[in-house]
């Protein structure tokens, strides 16, 4: 089972997440935390594939946590999912996180972002080859009229 852990220090937005990828619970292994510290503790407590974090948390902010997670778990995917953040925590997370969205963001785009990210996962088997390619700074996001394409084909 794909497991990701969502990280924002909003009660609400988090239980907005809970409601919405509930269709998805046998699918995703999901957990939730209100804060950087306390996704570091969930993180060492799990195997995880995907940390999915808002920008604007208490004591250590998104970018931080991304850069946490890039060093110590270099193979997590990394998504940024913030509705506001400042300019220059922005810019810091440019550089640990490989897909920015933008709240709110739809279910959809949400569960696409992350298929994709498992997607990617599982054509590349080699276990050095995905290490390698953790470490990446970014993944490119598919253009928005290829999708609708796909979609339609």
């Amino acid at each position: 089972m794909k497991k990701i852990l969502f990280v924002d220090d909003e009660s609400s937005i988090l239980d907005g997440l809970k409601r919405m990828l509930h269709p998805l619970r046998h699918e995703w292994g999901m957990a939730f935390a209100q804060s950087g510290q306390a996704a570091l503790e969930t993180l060492a407590g799990g195997d995880y594939d995907v940390v999915v974090s808002d920008m604007r948390l208490p004591g250590m902010d998104g970018a931080e946590l991304l850069e946490k997670v890039s060093d110590q778990y270099p193979q997590i995917v990394r998504i940024v999912l913030s509705g506001q953040s400042s300019k220059e925590a922005a810019m810091r997370a440019v550089g640990t996180a490989h897909q920015f969205l933008a709240k709110p963001c739809d279910s959809d785009t949400l569960k696409r972002t992350i298929d994709r990210a498992f997607n990617l996962r599982g054509v590349l088997a080699n276990e050095s080859l995905v290490r390698v390619l953790a470490q990446a700074k970014s993944l490119p996001s598919m253009p928005d009229l290829y999708m609708k394409m796909t979609e339609e084909l």
